[in-house]
């Protein structure tokens, strides 16, 4: 985990088809992150978002991979 998702430990992930999820945003704090949520519930009421924390200490989270996937979509995930 590098050193700015550490600052930014909640994210709020767009649920899709096929148990995958898409990171649309991290934050600093938990009540932003709510704040984010509600305003995105109200623009786009039919898509799926939640709140998660990405805890630090492993290596490499599902969440990093998916995003470095996303946005390296060439190189392969390790």
């Amino acid at each position: 985990m590098v050193y700015l998702e550490r600052l930014q430990p909640w994210c709020i992930i767009r649920l899709l088809p096929n148990m995958q999820h898409l990171v649309v945003v991290r934050l600093r704090r938990r009540h932003e992150a709510e704040a984010y949520l509600k305003s995105l519930r109200w623009l786009n009421p039919t898509i799926g978002y939640e709140i998660v924390f990405d805890l630090p200490g492993s290596p490499q989270t599902d969440l990093q991979r998916q995003s470095q996937a996303i946005s390296n979509p060439t190189k392969p995930i390790e």
